[in-house]
């Protein structure tokens, strides 16, 4: 039976455990200010202006915690509680998971290197959790692709139309994500990139998708840094 939106008890959860490597610097990525305000900030405050999410958890390096916890000074802080990350993406997520409070139906998993999220995209995937339990926002390829051989020359040019790119948050009903990450936090030779793999990957759920935001980019390097902070 499909839930109505308005059952949906909602908890973000922002990743902000990665290291940065390719950005460089001394701080993560995560921490450098945007605008006037550190990275993960755009998204923490985001999902708490939204009235259908109820807290959000910030995953955190462990010994960023209490400065991760100065920086949201101002914010509201009775509505977010911080933990540990782990080494790895996925470890980082199931640890967010983990954490959310009794009462909890739905998830919202996103990315901080992606801090241009708003509120129509979280209408869109709350949306559709009332109807699915698994939610994944999407754009179209608009270049052309090509298949690889191993010496470097192309093999083939795929139909782009049957590709899209995907991007976070991303949204489950908590016992699918739960279930996916216990399965695969025993068989360790299961990593996937972002938490629809992991649902895919054990068949817990068709994946589906909903239209994303062209301005939801993933800052990776100090470039995409520097655009984002000018096109803002």
């Amino acid at each position: 039976m499909p839930r109505e939106t308005r059952d949906l008890n909602a908890t973000g959860i922002v990743l902000a455990a990665g290291r940065g490597v390719r950005m460089g610097g001394a701080d993560p990525k995560q921490f450098r200010a945007v605008n006037g305000k550190e990275m993960f900030r755009h998204s923490v405050e985001c999902l708490l202006r939204h009235p259908r999410i109820r807290d959000v958890i910030l995953v955190v390096p462990a010994e960023w915690l209490p400065r991760a916890l100065a920086m949201m000074n101002g914010s509201d802080s009775a509505r977010i509680r911080m933990v540990a990350g782990k080494e790895t993406r996925q470890g980082s997520s199931q640890a967010g998971v983990a954490a959310v409070a009794t009462g909890t139906t739905h998830v919202l998993i996103h990315d901080a290197a992606r801090p241009r999220i708003n509120i129509p995209l979280l209408d869109r995937i709350l949306d559709a959790l009332s109807r699915n339990d698994a939610v994944v926002p999407a754009i179209a390829v608009t270049d052309t692709l090509v298949r690889m051989e191993q010496k470097g020359n192309v093999a083939s040019f795929p139909d782009r139309s049957m590709f899209r790119r995907i991007q976070t948050p991303q949204g489950f009903r908590l016992e699918i994500i739960r279930e996916a990450h216990e399965r695969a936090m025993r068989d360790p030779t299961v990593m996937a990139t972002d938490d629809a793999g992991l649902v895919h990957h054990f068949h817990l759920a068709r994946v589906f998708l909903v239209n994303g935001d062209i301005h939801n980019v993933k800052i990776t390097n100090a470039e995409d840094l520097e655009v984002y902070g000018k096109s803002r």
